[in-house]
């Protein structure tokens, strides 16, 4: 199995623990960080889980990255997040309207 999203949060950790950005203090977001990314690999992997699931642990891994890093996503992520949204919603449902 690939592990795409392990592999890049641990480049992360690594370049904010070289930046001095990161403190023993932050192993909790970082130990999240790291199962969240595990989660997703082993999601995507599967050929049985469902689209929604994925989006769901992509919604939360990417919390704990904004944890992580302490960057606010900006408004140019809402398409990213109707995307998520859109993801998230089990077959047959009918999607919501726009805002």
């Amino acid at each position: 199995m690939h592990h795409p999203n392990r592999l890049a949060t641990r480049r992360t950790v690594a370049a904010l623990r070289a930046g001095g950005r990161l403190e023993s203090a932050d192993d909790g977001v970082v130990g999240l960080a790291m199962s969240t990314a595990e989660l997703l690999d082993a999601a995507i992997a599967d050929p049985d889980e469902k689209a929604y699931a994925v989006a769901a642990l992509g919604r939360l891994h990417l919390a704990a990255l904004v944890a992580l890093s302490g960057k606010v996503p900006a408004d140019a992520d809402v398409g990213l997040a109707e995307v998520i949204a859109a993801l998230s919603t089990p077959m047959g449902y009918p999607a919501q309207p726009a805002p």
